[in-house]
């Protein structure tokens, strides 16, 4: 379940650093950072002070307006889930929003960190916030992407706290305490919205719906690869769910190891839909942002139990809801 923490009330007396900062959410190096995949680059993003740290907004996306919130609460660090710089820039110029966000955090001070992938693979990643969020136990890693060897020597972080030689990986997989149609999954996902005011995403999954002419769950017929064809009645036990937009390894849930009824993450596309509901597996698509928003504020509390720092949420969504 979610780790607890406890607050350090004599906040006066404490003088934060960036690096105090980026060794509460990268920890020893060899062991959370460098989890991140190859193609990522979560981490520093800009460094432009040692200054104590004043307050930390943190977002999903940085924007222009993620930069003016920051100055208007007299923060001096933004934490973005998604890194602001993901290649190497050739230049920058502050006619592109980029470089405008760059340039405007120069000159006011203002540092970024960014964690993104190594947070999707941390032991206590996304995935696990969600599964505590919606009350379901904890599970295991779906994807297997490595395995941390790492003498912790007492100075683990909060957010990779494992023995030596622990495997890590994208997704969590959990067994449902009792079966439960596409449906009653859907109301259990919308119950994860308590801290964010994100709006909910339009839910959309890839199991037919009644007057399809879908076959019903009853009957004998078997697909080629032993799986029952998906059908208005059908119920799902085995549940996967990867935060963010995971479905490009829905064939994954195939694997005898996996055996996934159903993955739950956001993005869903059309021919992932169609190619995984031919097989016999069931998508629900949440949302990318919905999947990832509430992660923010188990950050939040991070840096306040931990650190003693103030932090705002800023919730800036790039898909509005009609």
């Amino acid at each position: 379940m979610i780790p607890s923490t406890s607050i350090d009330n004599d906040e006066s007396l404490i003088s934060t650093s960036l690096a105090d900062v980026r060794h509460l959410f990268e920890g020893i190096p060899e062991r959370l950072l460098s989890r991140q995949y190859p193609w990522d680059n979560s981490g520093l993003q800009l460094e432009c002070h040692s200054n104590p740290i004043t307050g930390v907004t943190l977002c999903l996306d940085i924007t222009p307006d993620v930069v003016i919130h920051a100055l208007s609460q007299g923060h001096n660090l933004i934490i973005s889930h998604h890194p602001i710089i993901f290649t190497p820039l050739k230049s920058i110029s502050n006619t592109t929003t980029v470089g405008k966000i760059l340039t405007d955090s120069i000159r006011n001070n203002i540092n970024i960190l960014s964690y993104h992938t190594n947070l999707d693979l941390a032991d206590y990643s996304l995935s696990d916030y969600i599964l505590d969020k919606v009350g379901l136990p904890a599970g295991t890693i779906y994807e297997h992407v490595g395995v941390s060897q790492v003498d912790t020597k007492g100075d683990a972080s909060p957010l990779a706290p494992p023995p030596n030689s622990t495997p890590y990986g994208l997704g969590r997989v959990v067994n449902l305490p009792t079966p439960m149609t596409i449906q009653e999954i859907q109301k259990l996902f919308e119950t994860m919205s308590s801290e964010t005011t994100t709006l909910k995403h339009n839910f959309r999954h890839n199991v037919p719906t009644c007057g399809d002419g879908s076959s019903s769950g009853d009957g004998e017929e078997v697909l080629p690869n032993g799986r029952k064809p998906l059908c208005p009645d059908s119920t799902f036990q085995r549940l996967a769910v990867i935060a963010g937009a995971g479905f490009s390894s829905w064939e994954q849930c195939l694997n005898t190891s996996v055996n996934v009824d159903i993955l739950v993450s956001g993005d869903l596309k059309h021919h992932e839909a169609l190619d995984a509901k031919n097989a016999g597996i069931a998508l629900l698509d949440i949302g990318h942002e919905y999947g990832e928003m509430p992660y923010l504020y188990y950050l939040q509390e991070l840096l306040a139990t931990k650190l003693s720092l103030h932090s705002s949420v800023v919730e800036k969504q790039t898909i509005t809801q009609l």
